[in-house]
């Protein structure tokens, strides 16, 4: 939490889309799930829900090679805040796949 430590600071009165643009894609770190809370609820708070959503699949792509690890236990420390904001991870509204995916033919 040392390296995000004062976004949660930041977020209670800056605009949480400016933050996030600027610092947060510059670093490889996977963020605490209390920060990820925290950029949640200042998304919410703007009413910017597409930010929520491009947030959580930004911290799905810095999982990594251990994406089957670590985001499920991600998901599992937020998932009440998702549910009561109201936002729903990537894998519900279908974004883990390509818009125009089909099945590979060779496996039909």
């Amino acid at each position: 939490m040392a390296l995000f430590g004062n976004v949660v600071c930041i977020l209670a009165g800056v605009y949480a889309g400016i933050y996030l643009d600027q610092n947060y894609n510059t670093r490889d770190a996977i963020p605490d799930p209390n920060i990820i809370t925290a950029v949640l609820k200042a998304c919410r708070h703007q009413n910017d829900f597409p930010l929520a959503l491009r947030f959580l699949e930004t911290v799905q792509l810095k999982c990594g090679p251990h994406k089957k690890v670590v985001w499920p236990w991600l998901v599992q420390q937020i998932k009440p805040t998702l549910d009561d904001l109201g936002v729903p991870t990537p894998e519900e509204i279908g974004y883990d796949k390509p818009e125009l995916y089909l099945e590979d033919v060779m496996d039909m």
